[in-house]
This record gives C-alpha cells, structure tokens and sequence, in this order.
C-alpha cells in the first residue's frame, strides 16, 4: 500500500462499529502510513474520505486496495 493508493474499508464485523459506519461505503485515500521495521505493508495507515473528518488513522488489515 501506498500514499495516494484508493482504498474502501473491508466487509468485516470489526469494521462494522459505531465510528466506522459512516464510511463502510465510502473511497478514500491513503495520506500517511506508518512503517514497520520488520517488513512491509505498513501496520497503520491515514486515510482521508470525501465526508466528515478529514481523516481516520485506521489499521492495514481493516481496508482494502481498489
């Protein structure tokens, strides 16, 4: 994953959260990542969507690239 790349969040119950409902739908982008020592893909990424809060800091496993 990398900044820039579009990314929706994954049809998981984790994801299916008070906070998180409001972009279940929703594209976003990859701003920022934080990156692991060991390997890659990063642990943590931000990503921005088009409503609300500029921006959600939310864990790799929790989205997918599109």
């Amino acid at each position: 994953m990398k900044i820039g790349d579009r990314v929706k969040l994954r049809d998981i119950p984790e994801n299916n959260r008070t906070w998180l409902k409001a972009y279940m739908n929703m594209i976003g982008r990859v701003m920022d990542y934080q990156a692991r020592s060991d390997r890659k893909p990063p642990k943590h990424v931000r990503v921005s969507f088009i409503k609300g809060n500029p921006y959600e800091d939310l864990a790799t496993w929790r989205v997918k690239q599109i």
